[in-house]
């Protein structure tokens, strides 16, 4: 499991990554991750999401699509990430 804390205000730029952790075995569901970021570091008028996927072997599995908004601009300061079983792929062999 990767999670990552990202500035997605500039669309035509990657997103600058602000925290990342990564877990190798991250167990069973629910998972519970806090991300650790300097607050000295958020603007107010920027974007901020989380990114994560899911991986098997170092591919991914499961890739949350979009950055799920967070912290400014009236946005919460925590998600809940929850990969349908739909959307995920066979194991890599």
């Amino acid at each position: 499991m990767e999670i990552r804390l990202v500035d997605f205000t500039q669309t035509d730029a990657r997103p600058q990554v602000l925290a990342e952790r990564t877990e190798s075995n991250p167990g069973q569901p629910p998972l519970h991750y806090r991300l650790l970021y300097n607050p000295a570091a958020i603007d107010p008028q920027h974007d901020y999401g989380v990114e994560a996927r899911l991986l098997f072997k170092g591919r991914p599995l499961w890739v949350l699509p979009n950055p799920l908004p967070v912290i400014t601009k009236g946005r919460p300061i925590s998600v809940e990430l929850l990969p349908a079983a739909a959307v995920l792929s066979a194991p890599p062999r």
